[in-house]
């Protein structure tokens, strides 16, 4: 390959490194037009940022309680019941929510599961207990009157603890359900009179409990109900009791209308913000002829040693056209190559391009309104 060629497509590539800078694109306004923007955009910016520092100098706060520590816990009373042998039921077991016949119960099977469940680890110590009261009242059912009752004691109280953010309790409890169906009989018997009773049988639990963010207390007991003395029976009661509880701490916080007017004055300064922004970077002054003039004379004055001026329009055969950024890339270039930059005199379009030649290729430099 010619000597001369590979000079050229060294200087090319060398030249393409100069010269790789893509101008950004800026909106031409007319020159007051863009300042009155700038000082409008300004002063509406400074007005907002004293108003908003006035605004948070005169704040008004209120006091607020927030949950540092939530917790749920539940207590849940299952049952079936046990029945005698007889010729009436086939299974020896009946599930909940049945209609039971007394003569041919035995005993009512019970369970008891608690649950706990924090946000966190909680220290939880506590306490179970069942007991049981059988209500004797008189009068119609939307009158009844209570005349005695008696207590018992089913379940001594009896400790747990667990450390963890959930934890589990659960025990089974037979209820013995002919002795206490007696209890009411005998009463009845004695006294000559129809008492309606009822049995309540109240599972209580007890805990408290410390975190880290402070203590808790809670108390469940739920509960269920039974007709005694009676040819059949359904059991009801609340058999389901839940809390929901949290560990409280207070802070001052801004008032509604503090707040939304402070957000509304950052928006409003960011917005401005970007507005100033825009029309610094993306616009520019309009440019006029006068402009080309002033540039034409400059470039002149600068490079003039390195121009050659034309007085008549050649015709220039090339393979390649590079159109460079600035007057200062060309300049890189005749001075990479060695070679003049050529010039147009002639009034016409033409008159505002400088172009370099080197074998088939034109580097060439255009003065534009829009630059």
């Amino acid at each position: 390959m010619d000597t001369g060629t590979n000079k050229t497509k060294t200087s090319f590539y060398k030249i393409k490194k100069l010269i790789v800078r893509k101008p950004i694109k800026l909106y031409e306004i007319n020159k007051y037009l863009r300042i009155g923007i700038l000082a409008s955009i300004t002063v509406l910016f400074l007005t907002m940022l004293v108003v908003l520092i006035i605004t948070i100098k005169d704040h008004k706060y209120v006091e607020k309680t927030y949950p540092v520590y939530s917790y749920e816990n539940s207590a849940k009373i299952n049952y079936n019941v046990a029945m005698l042998s007889n010729n009436i039921y086939k299974q020896a077991i009946i599930g909940e929510d049945e209609t039971y016949l007394t003569n041919y119960v035995d005993k009512i099977n019970t369970s008891l599961n608690y649950d706990f469940s924090g946000d966190d680890v909680a220290d939880v110590a506590g306490t179970y207990s069942v007991s049981a009261n059988i209500q004797g009242s008189l009068g119609s059912e939307s009158s009844l009157k209570d005349i005695w009752n008696k207590e018992y004691t089913l379940k001594d109280k009896t400790d747990f603890n667990f450390k963890d953010s959930k934890g589990t309790i659960k025990f089974d409890l037979p209820i013995d359900f002919r002795t206490l169906n007696q209890a009411a009989v005998d009463i009845n018997n004695e006294s000559k009179l129809a008492f309606t009773s009822i049995l309540r049988i109240t599972y209580n639990v007890d805990i408290e409990g410390v975190t880290d963010k402070g203590n808790i207390k809670e108390k469940l007991s739920p509960y269920i109900e039974i007709p005694l003395n009676s040819s059949y029976f359904e059991i009801q009661g609340n058999k389901t009791a839940m809390n929901e509880g949290a560990i409280e701490e207070e802070t001052s916080t801004l008032t509604p209308l503090k707040l939304k007017k402070i957000l509304f004055l950052c928006f409003a300064i960011f917005i401005l913000m970007a507005a100033l922004a825009f029309v610094m970077i993306k616009t520019k002054v309009k440019i006029t002829d006068d402009f080309i003039k002033k540039e034409m004379k400059k470039i002149f004055k600068l490079h003039g040693n390195r121009i050659v001026t034309l007085l008549e329009k050649e015709s220039f055969t090339y393979e390649t056209k590079i159109k460079v950024a600035t007057m200062d890339d060309l300049v890189r270039v005749c001075d990479e190559l060695e070679k003049p930059i050529l010039h147009y005199k002639f009034q016409g379009k033409e008159n505002n391009k400088f172009f370099v030649l080197e074998n088939e290729m034109i580097y060439i430099y255009e003065l534009k309104k829009n630059k």
